[in-house]
């Protein structure tokens, strides 16, 4: 369970630092959460926006093996 008592400056700190071994699961979901509720993001890079979305992605992907990647490919063409 997620506790709710990380500061919005060490869940920024570990949000920009997402795959660093030094945080455990549990920090990186509260520091996530902690940012993802912030009311504005402009003091977030890009990059780190990025490598969290890539960290949740590859998150999906463990738990569910057999799930299949959507690729441009595969999306609806518009003039269908």
């Amino acid at each position: 369970m997620i506790k709710g008592i990380m500061n919005t400056g060490k869940a920024c700190a570990i949000f920009d630092q997402i795959n660093d071994d030094k945080f455990d699961e549990l920090q990186k979901a509260e520091a996530i959460l902690r940012v993802v509720t912030m009311p504005t993001h402009n003091g977030i890079a890009k990059d780190s926006m990025v490598a969290v979305i890539k960290y949740l992605w590859e998150k999906l992907y463990e738990a569910n093996p057999d799930a299949t990647a959507v690729t441009k490919e595969d999306e609806p063409n518009e003039n269908q």
